[in-house]
């Protein structure tokens, strides 16, 4: 099995509580070994390249992949989609000057608003950022629950 690595939703934590609902509650002892490939594409093309037998990935990485390999519609299918959750999120610490958060709060959600900022949108595949919430991280708190994860005690070292 290719994990992308611990702290993903997608690459760990939804194929986790997928397997629990399924009745492997040790993957340790279901799989012959498992490892974290560290990236989306990667854990695709460990499948691919015959390194392991199943891998997790975001859809948005698998569509990617999708457009510029024609191996993953031949060779790989899909077993498991996970509800909607957010892409990416982006956090600051506590106690961050409120002028700094304002300042880069609005500058992020208003790249896609002028052209400069469309082309380092494109670097990375993303049209643009959008505000979210706690409620929108409802489906990612349940997947968690369902992993057997306690989030706020969640403590891991990617091997």
């Amino acid at each position: 099995m290719a994990f992308v690595e611990r702290a993903t939703t997608a690459g760990y934590v939804f194929p986790v509580a997928y397997l629990k609902e399924n009745g492997v509650n040790d993957i340790d002892r279901f799989f012959s070994g498992y490892y974290f490939t560290g990236s989306h594409d990667a854990s695709i093309y460990a499948v691919l390249d015959g390194k392991a037998d199943i891998g997790a990935a975001k859809h948005s990485i698998y569509n990617r992949a999708r457009k510029v390999d024609p191996r993953v519609d031949k060779e790989l299918m899909i077993i498991a989609k996970s509800a909607r959750v957010p892409s990416n999120g982006l956090c600051v610490r506590a106690g961050l000057d409120d002028n700094i958060k304002a300042g880069l709060k609005e500058a992020l959600l208003n790249m896609d608003k002028n052209h400069e900022g469309q082309i380092v949108l494109g670097k990375f595949g993303a049209i643009k950022f959008i505000e979210t919430t706690v409620k929108d991280y409802k489906p990612v708190f349940d997947l968690a629950e369902k992993a057997g994860i306690n989030i706020k005690e969640y403590v891991y070292k990617n091997e």
